[in-house]
């Protein structure tokens, strides 16, 4: 029998996770993402759950009307409803908030990029720290099955981060031609956090219905069941019962997971290598000796490149490994344009620039 997530568990969680984010002369100002699922509700009676057990912390609930089905707005008011029901008792009443995407989405992708730049603007626009999701180890594996089928490296593979800038994803930036750092501050808030990554979905929809909801009483979106959508074939798969004799859902999580901590470790060592080694411009520009490159592992050398590219570049994702080879391939006096900015090989140092 599958059993709710603990209290005390998943108040450890928050304490690792929010133990850098800290707010001057007040309390922290959090609010659950909510679709409707059981993830996401799942989420938000933890929170509520978490709040009442004296958390330095207030709560909300937002809610994003995605317009990719008819129910949608009558699914969010329902959603924004929800503090200070019996589901949410330590919420105060109307703190719910119904967002709006701005168009209707032409895809299940594009709805998502949607969503996060609404819930960005959101949370700079009204004092949100930290946006909190309901992800689980479910979305964990089917992410890395995907991924996998892309010929993904550690980056791809590794489970998405628990905390991360809330930021509208690059691509949507790109198609409206505006840098990350005239939308949001890169080193937040607002921060995106994913506590539940390491619990099943099953577990999730346990805990729902030990804090009151009928088996069964959360919003059912049909679209998950659509095999035309790639994560959904990908969902299907898992469940597939040669499948559930290895246990590929929780195996290729788990995986995602250890890669994680193993891309963590690197992000941190590749820190203190940039403070030590890295010169920032007056113009933004970095300029990198050879040398300091070239103590590094091939492995780190590698990712040292991609940090710096995508500094630069202000992506929220790393380049392709193809460009970041050919940078360090440049003789002297060549240069190599990846994501958009400019690599050149001075002698004895590389320089990358934002193409203008």
């Amino acid at each position: 029998m599958t059993v709710r997530i603990a209290a005390g568990v998943f108040a450890e969680r928050m304490a690792g996770l929010l133990a850098a984010v800290r707010r001057e002369g007040g309390r922290l100002r959090v609010a659950v993402a909510v679709s409707g699922g059981a993830d996401s509700l799942a989420a938000a009676a933890l929170v509520d759950e978490w709040i009442a057990a004296g958390a330095a912390a207030e709560a909300s609930v937002v809610t994003v009307d995605h317009r990719l089905r008819a129910e949608a707005a009558e699914e969010a008011a329902w959603v924004a409803s929800l503090p200070g029901s019996p589901l949410l008792p330590a919420m105060a009443p109307g703190a719910g908030t119904v967002l709006r995407v701005d168009e209707p989405p032409s895809s299940q992708e594009h709805g998502r990029m949607l969503r996060y730049a609404a819930m960005a603007r959101y949370a700079a626009r009204s004092g949100i720290d930290v946006i909190i999701t309901g992800h689980s180890a479910d979305d964990v594996a089917e992410s890395t099955l995907l991924r996998a089928g892309q010929a993904s490296g550690v980056d791809g593979l590794a489970a998405m981060a628990a905390m991360a800038v809330l930021r509208p994803p690059p691509t949507l930036l790109a198609e409206r031609n505006v840098r990350t750092s005239e939308h949001l501050s890169a080193d937040g808030p607002p921060w995106l956090s994913r506590p539940l990554t390491r619990h099943t979905r099953a577990q999730l929809e346990a805990t729902c219905e030990a804090f009151g909801l009928a088996p069964g009483g959360w919003v059912a979106d049909p679209s998950n069941e659509m095999t035309k959508y790639a994560r959904t074939r990908a969902r299907l798969a898992l469940r597939l019962p040669a499948a559930a004799v290895v246990d590929a859902s929780g195996s290729l999580a788990q995986t995602a997971l250890v890669l994680r901590d193993m891309r963590d470790a690197a992000e941190a060592q590749l820190a203190s290598w940039r403070a030590a080694h890295v010169a920032v411009r007056l113009d933004g520009s970095l300029c990198v000796a050879d040398e300091a490159l070239d103590a590094l592992p091939q492995v780190l050398r590698l990712r040292a490149v991609s940090m710096l590219i995508t500094a630069v570049a202000q992506r929220t994702y790393p380049p392709r490994r193809r460009g970041v080879e050919a940078v360090l391939a440049l003789v002297p006096g060549a240069s190599q344009t990846v994501a958009g900015v400019l690599a050149v090989r001075r002698s004895g140092r590389l320089e990358f620039k934002a193409q203008p």
